[in-house]
């Protein structure tokens, strides 16, 4: 009678685990439907405009105006006529050339055909949570806000999750070149990935950095080649201005270290100097001489803290460092300061205003101060394992006398 309890109860139990671990996963998606139907409108008019803008000039091939705001305006007008200020595109030419295909569709059907393809994304992403932690690690991936609130938006977030985990899993491979690759065609989003190479010259992961470069340098190059030196000018000069609304965004909304500062008031230069000094520090401590999972999650919390524009959703890249630490054998207080980034209440605190808005900010701050924690454990614990033993007694120290030799002989 007990083997057959082993061999159907313990079966039935893990199809019962799948079986909730997906009704979890639909129900947070129907939820997440239901949500995202309410912004899903202004989605169109706004961030998936601008995207749709890029796309338009360059299937047109004018990448010479691609940056251009006057030129970016205009088409946008023209396809929303009451659309009261620029939604500027500023992702690379080279990114521009590979949604061109979106311009050929009307723009609320590319709209969809674009969040059907981040969804599927993102299923994916979903998938290779459930295949490496099982039940649990759907459900933590189903609950995390910010990948589905920017698809929603009309955003590629998912895109730069999916490029995340594929890094992990081929540097776990020890393919370090093709990893830095993939890491590098996160570049359309450069400004999330600005401690990466900084932590791969100190941890002398060379192989990476070199496929790191070579991203670099491809996505450089044939941005260049597009829209020309001019064109790339231009680039950096949109980039740079500060007069248009969507470059300039409320500080207190964005989910790093310097909304910390501008909720509780004492927002300035120097105190966003100092705040970002004191990432990057935190962040190198962290990935000193680290595993790949403590190196992934410092280069990943440290780059999303110290930049100033990360929107709620440009947090989707968390999902993976916050499933390693979870799943891991890591401390107690590393897994509560990874479950607060995955837990959905924690990106909507930004709906509340002022002071609660830090939230997000507040908690990736946490969860990296977390990683270094997880350090100064693994040090303690190596310097305990190297600790000699006290022997019991004297007698401990001497060697047995063999047969047939008498003591002091």
């Amino acid at each position: 009678m007990r083997e057959y309890s082993d061999f159907t109860i313990r079966p039935i139990n893990r199809l019962m685990r799948w079986v909730l671990a997906g009704l979890a996963a639909s129900c947070a998606a129907v939820f997440y439907c239901a949500v995202g139907a309410n912004i899903v409108g202004n989605a169109q008019r706004h961030d998936f405009l601008n995207l749709y803008t890029g796309a338009t000039l360059a299937r047109a091939g004018d990448f010479a105006h691609l940056h251009d705001p006057a030129r970016q305006f205009e088409i946008e007008r023209a396809l929303v006529p009451d659309l009261p200020a620029l939604v500027p595109f500023v992702r690379p030419p080279l990114y521009a050339g590979a949604i061109a295909w979106l311009a050929s569709m009307p723009l609320a059907r590319a709209f969809w055909v674009w969040v059907a393809l981040q969804v599927v994304i993102l299923m994916m992403c979903w998938a290779w949570a459930a295949q490496r932690f099982g039940p649990s690690g759907l459900i933590w991936s189903a609950l995390f806000l910010p990948t589905a609130y920017g698809i929603a938006n009309g955003q590629d977030c998912a895109e730069m999750l999916a490029l995340m985990i594929i890094a992990f899993e081929l540097a776990e491979r020890e393919w370090m070149v093709v990893s830095g690759f993939a890491i590098g065609l996160a570049l359309f989003k450069f400004h999330l990935l600005l401690l990466f190479p900084v932590m791969m010259i100190v941890s002398r992961r060379w192989r990476m950095f070199a496929g790191y470069c070579s991203a670099a340098a491809l996505m450089g190059m044939g941005s260049l080649l597009l829209s020309g030196r001019q064109g790339m000018l231009d680039y950096a000069k949109l980039l740079e201005r500060k007069d248009i609304e969507r470059l300039s965004p409320s500080p207190e909304m964005m989910s790093n270290i310097h909304a910390i500062a501008a909720n509780l008031g004492i927002e300035s230069r120097g105190v966003s100097i100092v705040l970002a000094a004191m990432v990057v520090a935190i962040a190198l401590i962290a990935a000193w001489e680290a595993p790949l999972w403590r190196w992934f999650a410092a280069a990943i919390a440290g780059s999303l803290l110290m930049v100033p524009h990360v929107y709620g959703y440009d947090a989707s890249v968390l999902l993976l460092p916050a499933l390693l630490a979870i799943f891991g054998p890591q401390t107690k207080m590393m897994r509560i300061a990874a479950i607060a980034v995955v837990l959905p209440c924690v990106f909507w605190l930004p709906a509340a205003g002022r002071p609660w808005a830090m939230g997000p900010g507040v908690a990736i701050f946490v969860f990296l101060i977390g990683v270094a924690w997880e350090r100064f454990q693994e040090a303690q614990g190596n310097a305990h394992s190297l600790k000699p033993v006290p022997l019991a007694n004297e007698r401990d120290c001497v060697a047995p006398a063999s047969a047939g030799e008498l003591p002091g002989a």
